[in-house]
């Protein structure tokens, strides 16, 4: 009840002026470990190293702004971009929901980038500026398709964790949708066993929000976090899957999956062993590789798994 918003607010001003002497929006400045190494780039196993470049994006202090940075193998600093969501020219510039997420470099040097806060996606070239933009809350994961074109998620019109979330297949060059699968529209009526394997119930009813909901985790039925097609390259590693199918996964199930990428059907799915997972991967081998956020059980890791 009002005034406790205003209470809280102030006293997480004042609680960031006595750690960091400014106001800093919270959760964008954080203490590093004891014991952190206080280096840009630090090389532990050399011999471990795969060589190639490396793309990190992140907040630059120095420049008040968030940015992106490409180092060679070495740790060389090869290359800085403005990844800035104001420069997008939105208006909706979001103290708590400015930082990219989802960040793919292409070719030519510029960098595609979208904003779990934010209202838009978009593409900057090598000196960080705006090529193109597309309106819509894209969040989380950015892939590259087959093709050359991208996928990633998008909630609804106002938040990136509302009861709608579609996969958005748009071309690199320009932005524009090329495909929209969305899970309550296509995916759930797609396969009988999709409403269990999701969590809902089979005639659930779903909410579209008008504003940022007061209580996310309720809204937030899914939290989808990345979804990747399956290339005819790598198709004959997965002798049950086909060129086209598409890797989800699905945070708040602990949910992996693979779907037809035609009929929108689930192929295979595992709930775990991984805990609030991101990042699935096809691998050359036949194995798909999870990152393991493994929430409240321990250190996080990487899990491969044999569908």
């Amino acid at each position: 009840f009002w005034p406790w918003p205003v209470v809280e607010e102030v006293a997480q001003v004042a609680q960031s002026y006595r750690e960091f002497g400014a106001a800093i929006p919270e959760g964008r400045r954080m203490r590093a470990p004891e014991g952190a190494s206080r280096e840009r780039f630090t090389i532990h196993d050399a011999g471990s190293m795969q060589g190639g470049y490396y793309a990190i994006a992140g907040w630059n202090d120095a420049a008040g702004e968030y940015g992106a940075w490409l180092y060679d193998a070495k740790g060389k600093l090869l290359h800085t971009w403005r990844v800035d969501y104001a420069l997008l020219g939105t208006g909706d510039r979001l103290d708590e929901g400015d930082g990219p997420h989802g960040f793919v470099v292409l070719p030519d040097g510029s960098v595609i980038a979208n904003f779990d806060g934010g209202q838009a996606m978009g593409r900057f070239d090598a000196c960080g500026k705006p090529v193109w933009v597309q309106s819509g809350v894209f969040h989380h994961q950015i892939s590259l398709a087959p093709d050359g074109n991208l996928w990633s998620w998008r909630g609804d019109d106002v938040t990136a964790y509302g009861n709608y979330q579609y996969m958005e297949n748009f071309d690199a060059d320009t932005g524009r949708r090329i495909r929209q699968i969305g899970l309550v529209e296509d995916v759930l009526p797609a396969d009988a066993q999709a409403a269990a394997l999701l969590g809902v119930e089979p005639d659930a009813r779903f909410e579209k929000f008008d504003e940022e909901p007061d209580n996310r985790r309720i809204a937030d039925l899914f939290h989808p976090n990345d979804v990747e097609e399956l290339s005819a390259e790598l198709a004959p590693k997965f002798p049950m899957f086909e060129a086209g199918d598409l890797l989800i996964s699905i945070r708040r199930m602990n949910l992996v999956a693979v779907i037809d990428g035609t009929d929108y059907r689930f192929k295979w799915w595992s709930h775990g062993p991984w805990i609030s997972q991101h990042d699935p991967d096809f691998t050359d081998d036949g194995l798909i590789s999870v990152y393991n956020n493994n929430t409240e059980r321990g250190p996080s890791n990487i899990l491969r798994i044999d569908p």
